[in-house]
């Protein structure tokens, strides 16, 4: 099972902390983008909110792309958009 954790707004907004994900139920190849298009299935919220180009991630605490290959076991980190100042 991959393991998902939400952080910042993601978490606030989502209203959950961590999720857990059969790596079996993503669409093939396993990426990053096709965790990402399982979440935006969720519901409009999760929609809204989970996009490969609006998030951060990264995947067993090394930051990762889209194409990022992903295993059953994985941790998965989403992060919302930093901005600095």
């Amino acid at each position: 099972m991959l393991s998902i954790l939400f952080f910042g707004q993601l978490r606030e907004r989502l209203n959950t902390e961590r999720l857990t994900v059969d790596i079996s139920t993503l669409a093939k190849p396993n990426t990053v983008g096709s965790l990402c298009a399982y979440l935006s299935d969720l519901g409009p919220q999760w929609a809204e909110l989970i996009r490969v180009d609006n998030c951060l991630v990264a995947v067993n605490q090394t930051m990762a792309t889209q194409n990022t290959a992903i295993n059953a076991d994985d941790e998965i980190a989403l992060f919302p958009p930093v901005t600095g100042g």
